[in-house]
C-alpha cells in the first residue's frame, strides 16, 4: 500500500507542466527485496565509450595485471571521462566487442579476467573536504571518472564548472524517478540517505550555492523518510526535500525545473542559464565516495525487474558485468520472456542478447513477457489527430517533426521545429493511435544531423589542411625564390667587392713595389757606404804607415846633408811621374770602383812620400845656407807638380771607372790623407827651422796651399751638389788675398837681407797653390761652353798675372 508523502506548499503553476502521462508505476516488484551486491563474473567487458564526449584512450596493454580502482583508460579531452578497473585481474583483450546500443554495433573495449583477490590500489581519501578549493574538488571528481548516472552520462566535473559568467544559486537533486519499473534511485535514497546528504554538501561547496532541493515523487515514502533523517542528523538547513507528483516525465531535467522554479530552460540551453545545476542521487553518492574514500566510479545500482525475472530486485554491480550474470543473481528468467530492454518501457531500447555488459548509463534491465510491454505492431498512416502534440512535455509539434524527418528535410526539422528540444520521452509514440514509432524517427533525424555536422567539420578541417598546404607550398616557393634572390645578390656583391678590392689593391701594390725598390736601393747604398768605410780604414792605415816612412826618410835626409837634396828632389819627381803613369794605366783598364779607389789611394801615398822627401831636402838646403835656397824652390815646384798631376789624373780615372762617384770619394780621401801627411811634414820642418822668419813664412804659405787644395778636392767629390762658378771665383780670390797678406807680413818681419828672396818664394808658392787650385777645379767633368769652367779659367789667368806682376816688382826692388 502506497503512502502519500507530505508535500511542501508551492505555487499551483509549479505543479504542472505541459503534457505528460499518468502511467502505472510498476515499482513495487523491485523494491520488495533489499539491495544486494553482485558476485564477480568470469570476465568484465569495459567499453571505452561510457559517457557523452570523446572515447577514453586505453593506457594498459594486453597481459597487464591491474588492481581494483586502477585507471585503465584516460580522458583525452575536457568533455570525457577516464575508466577504472572494477576489480583486480589481467587484461585479456583490447578490441571491438558488442556493446549495449540501439544500433547493436561493436565498439572498442577492454576485457579483464578477475583474479578473485579484489585487490585495491592505494587510495587517497580527503578527511575534510572544506579544506579543498572548488578546483581541487572538481579535479578529484574528474579523475574518479564520475558521470551522470540518471541516463545521460554527462561528465559531472563539467557540470560543476558552469563558468564565471553564470551565477549558480540552487543545486537540484533529481530523485523524481518517473519512468515505470525503475527504482534504483529510490533504493539508494532509502538505504544510503546519509551518503546522499554528505555528497550534497560536497557539491554545494564546489558550486558555492545557497541552497539545495531534493526532488522526489510522492510515491517514494521510504526515500522521503530516510532523507529526512539524514538531513536532521547533519543539521544543514540549506537542504530541503521537494515532493512532486508522479507524472511522466517529471523526471526530465527541464520539466522538473519547470515544476520547481516555474522557469523554462531556453531552447538549446542549459539549466545553468537560469542559475540551477541538476545532479542524480547516484552521481552525488559517487562524489562522496571519491572524496571521502578516494574511490573511483566502478559500480552502480541496477534495477533487475519485469515479469520475466524470477526475483526482481536492485543489485549493485561492477561495470562490465554481463547482463546474463545479473539476471542470474535475480533468480534467472521466467518462462515466456519476449523482450529484454535496457532502461524503462518508455525511453529504453531493446537488446538482442544478454551477453552485453552494463555501463555507467545502465539503470534498469527489464525482461518483459508477452502482453506486459505493448507491441507497437504495424505502423499506419498518420491521421493528424494531434494526440502526440497534447502529450508532448516539451510543447513541440511531433507530427511536423515526423514528416520532415521522414522526408529527410533535417534542416527544417532542426531550425523551424526545434528537433533537439525533444527529450525522447516516448509520450507521443505511446499515445499514437497509428502506432507510428515517432521517437525512432526523431532519433534517426538527430543522428543524421550529427553525422552531417561531423562530416562538415571533417570537410572544413580537410579544407583548412588543404588551404594550409597550398599556403605552405606557396610560402616555400616564395622562400626558395627569396633565398635564390639573396644568394644571387650575395654572389654579385662578393664579385663586386672582389673587383673593387682588386682595383683598389693595384695602386697599393705599386706603392709597395716602389717602397721595396727604394728599400733595396737604400740597402745597396748602405752596403756601398760600408765598403767605402772599410776602404777608408785601410787608407788611414796606409797613410799612417806612409807618415812613419816619411819621418824615417826625413831623419835619414837630415843625416846625409845637403848634397843629397838634389838627388832626392829628382827621385821625388821621378816617383811622382811613375805614380802618375801607374794610375793612368790602372784607370785605363775597366775595373770596379773599389779598384779605382785603391789605385787613387796608392798614388796619393806615393805623391805624399815624394812631397815629404822634397820638404826634407828643402829644409836641409835652408840650414846649409843661401846656396840651397834654389834647391828648395825646385823641390817645392816638384811637389806642386806632383800634387797637380795627382789631382788631374784622379778625375780622369773617375770618368773612366765604372763608378765615378766612388772614385771621386776615394780621391778626396787620398788628398785628405796627403794633407795630413803634409801637415806632419810642415810641423817637422818648422821644428827644425827654429826662429828663421823666412822659413816660417815659406812653410805657412805651403800649408795654406795644401789646405786650399784639400778643400778644393772635397768640393770636387760632391757630384750631386753643383758648384756655383761665382762662388768658386770668390773663394779663390779669398785664398789669394790670404796668401798676399801672409807674404806681406813675412816681408815686414824679415826686413834684412833675405826679405826680397822670401817674397819671391812666397809669390811662387801662391802661384803654385793657385795653379793647383785651378787644376783641381779643371779636373771636374765639364764642357768647353760650361760657364762654371769659363769662370775658373778666368780666375786662373788673373792669378797668374798677379803672380808675374809681384815677381817682377820684387825683382825691381832688389
Amino acid at each position: 500500500m502506497e503512502s502519500k508523502p507530505t508535500t511542501i506548499p508551492v505555487s499551483p503553476n509549479l505543479h504542472r507542466f505541459h503534457g505528460g502521462l499518468h502511467l502505472p508505476t510498476q515499482k513495487d516488484m523491485s523494491v520488495a527485496e533489499p539491495l544486494s551486491v553482485a558476485s564477480l563474473p568470469e570476465q568484465l567487458i569495459l567499453p571505452l565509450q561510457q559517457h557523452i564526449g570523446q572515447n577514453a584512450d586505453p593506457i594498459v596493454s594486453r597481459g597487464d595485471r591491474v588492481l581494483k580502482g586502477q585507471m585503465v583508460a584516460k580522458a583525452p579531452a575536457y568533455v570525457s571521462a577516464p575508466i577504472h578497473a572494477p576489480t583486480s585481474g589481467t587484461i585479456r583483450e583490447i578490441g571491438p566487442m558488442p556493446v549495449p546500443h540501439p544500433s547493436g554495433l561493436t565498439a572498442p573495449c577492454l576485457v579483464i579476467e578477475p583474479d578473485g583477490k579484489d585487490e585495491w590500489i592505494e587510495l587517497k581519501p580527503v578527511a575534510d573536504y572544506t579544506q579543498l578549493d572548488p578546483i581541487s574538488l572538481r579535479n578529484r571528481i574528474r579523475e574518479a571518472g564520475i558521470v551522470g548516472l540518471g541516463g545521460a552520462a554527462f561528465p559531472s566535473a563539467v557540470k560543476l564548472n558552469p563558468g564565471p559568467s553564470r551565477k549558480i544559486h540552487t543545486l537540484v537533486i533529481n530523485g523524481a524517478e518517473c519512468e515505470p519499473y525503475i527504482t534504483c534511485d529510490q533504493t539508494l535514497m532509502s538505504e544510503r540517505a546519509d551518503q546522499v546528504v554528505q555528497g550534497i554538501q560536497i557539491a554545494m561547496h564546489a558550486l558555492g550555492v545557497e541552497r539545495c532541493w531534493i526532488a522526489i515523487e510522492d510515491s517514494m515514502p521510504t526515500a522521503h523518510e530516510g532523507l529526512s533523517q539524514a538531513i536532521a542528523q547533519c543539521g544543514d538547513t540549506k537542504i530541503e526535500i521537494k515532493v512532486v507528483p508522479t507524472i511522466y516525465p517529471t523526471g526530465g531535467e527541464k520539466q522538473l525545473l519547470k515544476v520547481l522554479t516555474g522557469q523554462e530552460v531556453p531552447s538549446n540551453g542549459l539549466p545553468s542559464e537560469i542559475g540551477v545545476v541538476c545532479h542524480n542521487p547516484g552521481t552525488i553518492v559517487a562524489m562522496y565516495r571519491a572524496i571521502a574514500f578516494g574511490e573511483p566510479l566502478i559500480s552502480r545500482i541496477v534495477t533487475i525487474t519485469g515479469q520475466g525475472i524470477a526475483s526482481p530486485r536492485n543489485i549493485e554491480a561492477l561495470f562490465g558485468t554481463p547482463i546474463a550474470h545479473l539476471v542470474a543473481e535475480a533468480g534467472g528468467y521466467q518462462k515466456g520472456v519476449e523482450r529484454l530492454i535496457m532502461g524503462g518501457p518508455m525511453m529504453g531500447f531493446a537488446l538482442h542478447t544478454d551477453e552485453l555488459p552494463i555501463v555507467k548509463a545502465t539503470n534498469c534491465i527489464l525482461a518483459g513477457q508477452a502482453g506486459e510491454i505493448a507491441d507497437p505492431g504495424h505502423a499506419d498512416p498518420c491521421i493528424r489527430c494531434g494526440a502526440c502534440a497534447d502529450a508532448c512535455p516539451a510543447d513541440l509539434l511531433p507530427q511536423q517533426l515526423y514528416w520532415y524527418s521522414k522526408s529527410r528535410e533535417f534542416e527544417r526539422a532542426q531550425d523551424e521545429y526545434n528537433l533537439f528540444d525533444c527529450i525522447e520521452c516516448g509520450c507521443c509514440s505511446y499515445v499514437c493511435p497509428s502506432h507510428i514509432p515517432l521517437v525512432q524517427y526523431y532519433r534517426f533525424a538527430k543522428t543524421e544531423i550529427r553525422n552531417a555536422e561531423v562530416e562538415k567539420r571533417k570537410a572544413e578541417h580537410a579544407k583548412e589542411r588543404h588551404d594550409f598546404r597550398l599556403e605552405r607550398l606557396e610560402r616555400e616557393q616564395q622562400e626558395k625564390a627569396e633565398a635564390m634572390r639573396r644568394k644571387k645578390e650575395e654572389i654579385a656583391r662578393k664579385k663586386a667587392d672582389a673587383n673593387k678590392a682588386a682595383s683598389s689593391d693595384k695602386p697599393e701594390q705599386d706603392a709597395i713595389a716602389a717602397a721595396v725598390a727604394r728599400s733595396e736601393a737604400r740597402k745597396a747604398e748602405k752596403a756601398k757606404q760600408r765598403a767605402g768605410t772599410r776602404t777608408d780604414n785601410n787608407a788611414a792605415n796606409d797613410a799612417k804607415q806612409a807618415a812613419i816612412a816619411a819621418a824615417k826618410a826625413r831623419a835619414k835626409a837630415n843625416t846625409e846633408g845637403s848634397d843629397s837634396a838634389k838627388s832626392q828632389a829628382e827621385a821625388a819627381k821621378q816617383a811622382a811621374i811613375e805614380a802618375a803613369k801607374k794610375r793612368a794605366q790602372q784607370q785605363a783598364q775597366p775595373s770596379a770602383s773599389d779598384k779605382s779607389a785603391d789605385d787613387a789611394r796608392k798614388s796619393a801615398i806615393e805623391a805624399a812620400k815624394a812631397r815629404a822627401q822634397a820638404k826634407q831636402s828643402a829644409n836641409q838646403r835652408d840650414s846649409a845656407g843661401a846656396s840651397n835656397k834654389q834647391n828648395a824652390i825646385e823641390a817645392a815646384k816638384q811637389r806642386a807638380l806632383a800634387k797637380q798631376s795627382s789631382a788631374q789624373e784622379a778625375p780622369e780615372g773617375e770618368s773612366k771607372a765604372t763608378d765615378p762617384k766612388q772614385a771621386a770619394i776615394a780621391a778626396a780621401k787620398a788628398r785628405a790623407l796627403a794633407k795630413q801627411q803634409g801637415e806632419a811634414a810642415n810641423t817637422a820642418a818648422e821644428s827644425q827651422a827654429g826662429d828663421d822668419p823666412k822659413k816660417a813664412a815659406i812653410e805657412a804659405a805651403k800649408k795654406r796651399a795644401l789646405e786650399k787644395q784639400s778643400k778644393a778636392s772635397e768640393t770636387d767629390t760632391n757630384e750631386e751638389k753643383p758648384v756655383d762658378p761665382k762662388k768658386a771665383a770668390i773663394e779663390a780670390a779669398k785664398q789669394r788675398a790670404l796668401a798676399k797678406q801672409s807674404g806681406s807680413n813675412t816681408a815686414s818681419d824679415d826686413a834684412p837681407a833675405n826679405s826680397k828672396q822670401a817674397a819671391i818664394e812666397a809669390a811662387k808658392t801662391r802661384a803654385l797653390a793657385k795653379q793647383q787650385d785651378n787644376g783641381d777645379e779643371a779636373s771636374e767633368p765639364s764642357s768647353a761652353t760650361d760657364p762654371k769652367q769659363a769662370a775658373i779659367e778666368a780666375a786662373k789667368q788673373r792669378a797668374l798675372a798677379r803672380a808675374r806682376d809681384k815677381s817682377q816688382q820684387g825683382s825691381d826692388d832688389s
